[in-house]
């Protein structure tokens, strides 16, 4: 996709079957889904610049699979900011990695998942808690081009932090040079 912005007022489906969705602008420093009703997307979402997804209403929701940027310092945020959020694959950001779920959020899957920033790692839920999901091990990594002060933050608001089988680190993992927090209420 590419060329002139458009907008939608419905719900949003992203699939490219075993392939991917990629998004390239020249005019353009990000890609931005907002989603009325939900976004669902099963495959992978690639972007040259910072991708934002994120949803307003009260009962939606969004579901990603992989998703991942190649421009320099390229944030990666997913919002849904009245419903929950699910990022079941692998995230692998050159900026932020920023996660936000309204009613809960829901990381990883049956499979081993690497959800990854340069940046820093912010997953948040407002009500219901951070979970991890399936049976597959999930690694939580922020900081991974070790320039320090990238830190890896969980948060439930007014819920529970329930990762299982996670790894959790602040840098490359023969280098940790940024904080982890989770914090819970």
């Amino acid at each position: 996709l590419g060329g002139t912005p458009a907008a939608m007022s419905a719900d949003i489906a992203l699939n490219a079957g075993n392939g991917s969705v990629s998004f390239q602008s020249a005019t353009s420093n990000l890609l931005t889904v907002a989603g009325k009703t939900g976004i669902v997307s099963s495959g992978t979402i690639r972007t040259r610049q910072s991708l934002v997804l994120e949803t307003a209403d009260a009962d939606a929701n969004i579901s990603i699979n992989n998703a991942n940027t190649t421009g320099a310092a390229s944030n990666i945020t997913v919002n849904s900011a009245g419903g929950s959020t699910i990022v079941s694959g692998t995230v692998a950001a050159t900026g932020d990695y920023i996660v936000q779920g309204g009613k809960g959020i829901s990381l990883g899957g049956n499979s081993n998942v690497v959800q990854s920033a340069a940046g820093a790692v912010r997953i948040t839920a407002a009500t219901g808690d951070v979970a991890k999901a399936g049976s597959g091990t999930l690694v939580l990594n922020s900081d991974t081009n070790a320039s320090g002060g990238d830190n890896l933050i969980i948060s439930a608001v007014a819920g529970n932090i329930v990762l299982g089988s996670t790894d959790l680190a602040g840098g490359t993992s023969g280098a940790p040079v940024s904080s982890v927090s989770l914090t819970a209420n």
